[in-house]
């Protein structure tokens, strides 16, 4: 379906550079649209710095190496662990974290636009599908992504009844998370004029002179994590009878990039943004297993406190007049916090791109 998706899309694309009879009633919309993306790619820059590559479409054979961390913690009375009348306090702390996965998959492009899917490789399931649209003093990215996990270390401290737990296991779940995450960014850049994100990580252009730039960034982070199902149950009453939670973060900053570059046809980026996470809510599922039961206890939704969280990547390019070779590596650090249950997601990936204009 991903690669379906992919293909409706290059044929709309492709549509807007065709020329010829048997489309002129619609040529000149289409026209239009591609007059405005090159307007858009073109605005406002200094070719001293930036240079517009003749051939304006690319596509590019891409592998990712990447990782996902999701730990969640909850702090619950030992009654609720080893039954009525236990006295004490335990907290739990499980750490599931994806293998290592690679993946492949293609990126197609027209100046600063660009769609592209990716496929994990080997048994483990998941799929990347990515939108790109960018100018020269803005960048816009789209990320949607699909795991299923089914490792997990679990750690216990506390104490029940006067004895001291401090364990620490590693399990296979039954029933494998599922987790479903959307990450979206935006990034405004005060120097557009001379510094070009496109060149760093879409090669759409390319910089001639090193420059860097201030720049503004937002982004916007939805995830939904599922491993309600009854083989689950204990899992799910470790975590305060939690059985599915829904993040949804969005967070603004101001950061620097600078892009370097050490001789002709080579390029190395580096970017970072401190943000502040203005937007923070949590939504609970709550499920019933006790006695072997399993039912649905409603939901609960919290809005948390300003929190923290940082931005960060890293590229190296090197062009040529129609192929180019690229490899980048992006952090994502979320945080989120309700009553007696926290958690984290550490999200990682590196890129490595080979294209060819045309």
């Amino acid at each position: 379906m991903p690669f379906l998706l992919l293909l409706c899309c290059f044929c709309c694309l492709t549509a807007t550079a065709q020329d010829g009879p048997q489309t002129s009633e619609r040529l000149p919309l289409f026209t239009r649209v591609r007059l405005k993306i090159d307007r858009m790619t073109l605005k406002g820059i200094d070719t001293a710095y930036v240079e517009l590559p003749r051939y304006p479409w690319r596509v590019a054979l891409k592998s990712r190496v990447a990782q996902t961390d999701i730990i969640m913690k909850a702090k619950v009375d030992a009654d609720e662990v080893f039954g009525e009348g236990t006295e004490g306090k335990i907290e739990w702390k499980s750490k599931t974290r994806t293998p290592i996965t690679a993946s492949a998959g293609v990126w197609v492009g027209y100046r600063g636009i660009g769609i592209g899917v990716q496929q994990n490789l080997g048994r483990r399931k998941g799929t990347q599908l990515a939108l790109g649209l960018a100018g020269s003093r803005f960048h816009f990215y789209a990320r949607y992504a699909r795991h299923r996990m089914d490792e997990m270390d679990i750690s216990v401290k506390g104490n029940a009844d006067g004895m001291t737990l401090d364990t620490h296991t590693k399990d296979r779940l039954e029933c494998p998370i599922k987790a479903h995450t959307l990450t979206a960014e935006a990034y405004y850049f005060f120097n557009g004029r001379r510094y070009s994100h496109n060149a760093a990580y879409k090669q759409a252009v390319v910089q001639k002179r090193s420059a860097g730039s201030l720049l503004a960034g937002l982004l916007a982070f939805r995830t939904d994590i599922d491993y309600a199902d009854p083989r689950n149950a204990t899992l799910v009453r470790m975590m305060d009878n939690i059985g599915r939670l829904e993040i949804t973060q969005l967070s603004l900053g101001v950061g620097y990039t600078y892009n370097w570059v050490p001789a002709k046809g080579w390029l190395l980026n580096a970017l970072v943004i401190p943000m502040v996470t203005v937007v923070n809510t949590a939504t609970q599922h709550h499920y019933l297993t006790d006695d072997g039961a399993w039912q649905k206890a409603g939901k609960h939704t919290a809005h948390h406190p300003v929190d923290y969280n940082i931005d960060g990547r890293l590229s190296l390019t090197r062009n040529w007049a129609r192929c180019f070779v690229s490899a980048a590596a992006k952090l994502n650090h979320y945080y989120y916090k309700n009553g007696h249950t926290s958690g984290q997601t550490l999200d990682w990936y590196t890129n490595l791109s080979i294209g060819y204009r045309f």
